[in-house]
Parts: structure tokens; C-alpha cells; sequence
């Protein structure tokens, strides 16, 4: 039982760096595209 709880706990950990690597990502692409759209 508390195996299972602790694989769950490690899931949505993961799931959660996932989630705000890919925010961050998002928000970089965004970012580059303004700056481009500004320099040209």
C-alpha cells in the first residue's frame, strides 16, 4: 500500500516538472517571437 502511494506521489512530481518545463517553454517560444516581430 504505501509503495503504491509513494509511485503516485513520484508520478504527479514528475507530471508536475513536465508541466512547467514545457510553461517555460511556451513562454520562451512566445518571448522570441515578440522580440522577432519587434526587430523586423
Amino acid at each position: 500500500m504505501q509503495e503504491r502511494l509513494l509511485k503516485k506521489l513520484l508520478m504527479n512530481r514528475a507530471e508536475t516538472k513536465i508541466g512547467s518545463i514545457m510553461k517555460g517553454l511556451a513562454a520562451a517560444k512566445w518571448r522570441l517571437k515578440k522580440h522577432f516581430r519587434n526587430e523586423h
